[in-house]
């Protein structure tokens, strides 16, 4: 099941060089072998960074790991896909240069990015400020620097990309209690929103609507 929507359609048609691997599909990202299924939400899903698989995965069921997951709430059951970015989509050398965050959650009319810090178990300041910071700047490299200029030369224009609601998330283990309240991520997300005209997260999920 696939959506019709811009951020689908620009990821489809931009994606055919983000991988060194042979994508088989001409539609490339969506509906290649490497890339995951769109599902229908109906509830909750968790969102996780799997050590194993080496990449994002998501799961119905609450995991025994829910305090390191990114929670997904759908009360509309609108079409929402998980993008497994860094490890399975985006693995060309030559791409994955600068950082590349862990997924993205898609929708007709939304790209929310995510990186996983999940793995930090200190809570000195410090060494919290040095994980955000780099989390912030995997999110918007893998933005900026190699989804949108893809997308803009797909479609041809930025018009269509402009009108999505891109949103992206820092996510710490929540038994860490790292929030957006903290007076020193605070200070990081007013300068990401004046840097780059973009709202900046650290929290552990979102209510698609």
């Amino acid at each position: 099941m696939h959506t019709s929507g811009s951020s689908v359609k620009a990821i489809r048609k931009a994606s055919t060089h983000l991988t060194d691997e042979v994508i088989k599909s001409p539609t490339c990202l969506l509906l290649n072998h490497k890339s995951p299924t769109f599902f229908l939400l109906t509830s909750h899903l968790y969102v996780y960074d799997d050590m194993q698989l080496g990449y994002s995965d998501w799961i119905d069921q609450e995991p025994e790991f829910s305090s390191k997951c990114f929670h997904v709430d759908n009360p509309g059951s609108i079409c929402v896909a998980l993008l497994p970015l860094d490890g399975r989509i985006i693995t060309a050398k030559r791409i994955v240069k600068g950082g590349v965050c862990d997924c993205l959650l898609l929708t007709e009319k939304e790209m929310c990015f995510i990186e996983f810090k999940t793995n930090a178990t200190s809570t000195e300041t410090l060494r919290i400020l040095d994980n955000a910071a780099k989390a912030s700047e995997q999110l918007w490299h893998t933005y900026n620097v190699i989804i949108r200029p893809r997308c803009i030369d797909a479609l041809k224009s930025s018009e269509e990309l402009e009108l999505l609601y891109v949103n992206f998330h820092v996510v710490f283990d929540r038994d860490l209690k790292v929030t957006g309240a903290n007076s020193s991520l605070m200070d990081l997300q007013a300068q990401f929103l004046e840097d780059n005209n973009h709202l900046l997260f650290f929290d552990y999920g979102k209510t698609f609507e």
